[in-house]
């Protein structure tokens, strides 16, 4: 019995034992397949921040290298506004009809809350009329012991009828009264309504008047300019031709300034323009986005592309401006012009702004007609009329008037 009891004691121990290894190992096993998915998870991660990152500096390329994209072609239309300010001004012309100028009358439509009329009150209606209900009348034996009962339930329910009734008859006798007193008050408010509809309306044709009155001054001085312009009065040539000036397109940054003077006995206009600087013209070539630093890089223009387009751009504008002047003006008040055009610029010697001509040129209507604009090289139609033109323009080099100027 020991023996056996001994013997299953063992073996309960080594099962325990076994448990136990198992147990361990079990254990182990987790804790390894834990490490190992840690240890995976650690490297999707790390995989995944790459690909983040990797995605971000794409990303961030594609924005870079568009951006750039967008910077040249700003530089192209740029260059190509510039290359085209003759063509340009060639296809609009100069002349406008002054009577595009007159204005016109534009009312805004009366508006008013005054316009609707007030809706009457509904009339106010009589509450209907009570009626005397009396208590039912006791049956059977009960009409024998409750007749007193029942007498005294009529008497008062004709005594509350009576009150309730009289009540009803003030009421009903008082609503004539409440009807015109509702009647008076919509009366009184539609008529104060349509004081405040006549007010508005008296306000809305003063300002119709004040309108039309000033548009009947704009056209009167429009009338008289015309009047003026037609005749030759030098003020409004003057004007006129600065008009065409002022609407003709211009790229950004390089629109001139002018003045004019009509002498009126030599019928010569004396035109004073003033070109834009040689640093006003882009000066970037082209643009370029370099990954490896993360940075956009430019090339610029050599000093000869830089000196030939601005050379273009100074007789091109010369050439136009003579173009707008003999299309705009069609009365023949013009024959000659005398044109004188520069910049205005720091002076580095004399250290303040002065004005620099660069180009002078005169010439006769006829002689103009001749020229077929939209073939010629600029600078040689401007030697062909006898220009003179300065030797370095865009060092802004003053223009040589040692042997003079004479329209042709």
């Amino acid at each position: 019995m020991l023996h056996e009891m001994e013997v299953q004691a063992k073996a309960s121990a080594r099962a325990r034992k076994a448990a136990q290894a198992a147990a361990s190992r079990e254990a182990a096993r987790q804790s390894r397949e834990a490490v190992r998915a840690e240890a995976a998870q650690s490297r999707q991660d790390a995989r995944d921040v790459i690909a983040q990152d990797k995605a971000r500096k794409l990303a961030h390329i594609a924005d870079q290298e568009a951006n750039v994209e967008e910077l040249n072609l700003e530089l192209e239309v740029s260059l190509k506004d510039i290359d085209s300010v003759l063509n340009v001004g060639l296809s609009a012309g100069g002349y406008f009809d002054l009577e595009t100028l007159r204005s016109v009358v534009e009312h805004p439509q009366f508006n008013s809350s005054h316009e609707m009329p007030i809706d009457p009150p509904s009339p106010i209606q009589a509450p209907e009329e009570p009626l005397l209900v009396l208590p039912e009348s006791p049956k059977g034996l009960s009409a024998m012991f409750k007749k007193s009962e029942h007498s005294a339930a009529v008497l008062a329910a004709q005594k509350d009828f009576e009150q309730v009734h009289m009540e009803w008859q003030a009421k009903v006798s008082a609503i004539p009264m409440q009807q015109m007193e509702q009647m008076l008050a919509h009366a009184n408010a539609e008529e104060k309504r349509q004081r405040d509809l006549a007010l508005a309306r008296m306000e809305y044709d003063s300002q119709c008047i004040e309108r039309q009155q000033k548009v009947d001054e704009a056209n009167v001085a429009l009338n008289e300019f015309i009047d003026g312009f037609k005749s030759g009065k030098p003020e409004c040539v003057e004007e006129y031709i600065e008009m065409v000036f002022s609407r003709s397109k211009y790229p950004e940054k390089l629109e001139p300034s002018v003045k004019t003077s009509l002498d009126q006995e030599t019928s010569e206009l004396r035109i004073d323009l003033t070109f834009p600087l040689p640093e006003d013209l882009p000066q970037v070539k082209s643009y370029k986005y370099v990954r490896s630093g993360d940075s956009t890089t430019s090339t610029m223009h050599t000093v000869k592309d830089l000196k030939d387009r601005y050379n273009f751009l100074v007789c091109a504008m010369t050439l136009r401006s003579l173009y707008e002047i003999f299309d705009a003006e069609r009365f023949g008040h013009i024959h000659t012009v005398s044109f004188i055009g520069g910049v205005t610029h720091l002076h580095e010697g004399l250290g303040k702004e002065v004005f620099t001509s660069l180009v002078h040129v005169a010439l006769s209507r006829e002689a103009f007609k001749e020229i077929d604009l939209s073939k010629v090289t600029p600078s040689e139609t401007l030697r062909y009329l006898g220009g003179v033109i300065s030797k370095n323009l865009y060092a802004l080099e003053p223009a040589n008037l040692n042997s003079g100027v004479r329209a042709i």
